[in-house]
């Protein structure tokens, strides 16, 4: 009986470790169907604030463990670039020369972008780089910048994996969000998102863009295309994650505000 429970554990372990790709020398990958979360963010262990943000872009929850990935995966949502994404979308094992165990690494984000992809960590600038400390007695200041060194340390190890691997991997911070988009025009766009429109109201606010100079017109003349709707601004806003039309991220949405047809024509 014995035997027989080992040679079903053998087995399943052999299972797992089937699932580990090679990517190059001393680096390993693993990864789920479908872009599936890697890790049990929502019903494993919990260290910090977790969650899903509902995703109308890639109809699906896009799991997060901030605030901060909260905020990164809102901009994700309405940014023209992005055609999708995913939370923890795989692991990798990396060889470390004198350790007896490989570095492991989750990236928080797998960003696609048409036919390129992009691995994303996201980190508070200060929990990188925090002030220096120079009085001896700060215990605190002194916790913070040693964290600090070995992120930094970690973060060069896994950006110089994926290097060697040939796969693009960008730290995003705090500050490069907040310069990515202005926090009250993204809410706005994913408050609205998912909202339907009629085909008929479709059809003709993308006719009255194609025929447009530049394929653009503002946010008022849009929409007076949609005469079906009870609150046209949220039903043209609601098109931005879904990649038919795209606005300044930046500015502040009103009657007067550019909004560009971005969907080919068929």
């Amino acid at each position: 009986m014995a035997s027989q429970v080992n040679a079903w554990e053998n087995e399943r372990i052999k299972t797992l470790d089937e699932r580990w790709e090679p990517l190059a020398p001393g680096v390993d990958r693993f990864r789920l169907p479908g872009n599936e979360p890697v890790r049990r963010i929502i019903t494993g262990r919990r260290t910090a604030k977790v969650g899903a943000f509902w995703s109308w872009k890639n109809d699906a929850h896009v799991a997060h463990e901030s605030t901060g990935e909260e905020w990164f995966a809102r901009i994700l949502e309405v940014h023209p670039s992005v055609t999708g994404y995913f939370g923890q979308p795989e692991q990798i094992r990396v060889t470390v020369e004198g350790q007896s165990r490989p570095v492991k690494y989750t990236p928080d984000f797998l960003v696609m972008m048409g036919f390129r992809e992009l691995r994303v960590e996201y980190k508070r600038f200060i929990d990188i780089a925090p002030p220096a400390t120079v009085d001896p007695r700060d215990e605190l200041g002194r916790y913070r910048s040693e964290k600090a060194a070995k992120m930094r340390r970690r973060l060069r190890l896994v950006r110089d994996a994926y290097l060697r691997c040939g796969i693009a991997w960008r730290l995003v911070t705090d500050r490069d969000l907040a310069a990515m988009a202005s926090k009250a025009t993204v809410d706005e766009i994913v408050a609205n998102a998912g909202r339907p429109v009629t085909e008929e109201d479709a059809d003709r606010l993308v006719a009255f863009l194609a025929a447009r100079p530049a394929r653009s017109a503002t946010m008022l003349e849009c929409c007076e295309q949609l005469h079906d709707s009870e609150f046209p601004r949220g039903d043209v806003l609601a098109r931005i994650p879904e990649l038919v039309l795209s606005i300044d991220l930046h500015a502040r949405i009103d009657d007067e505000t550019a909004v560009t047809l971005t969907r080919a024509v068929q």
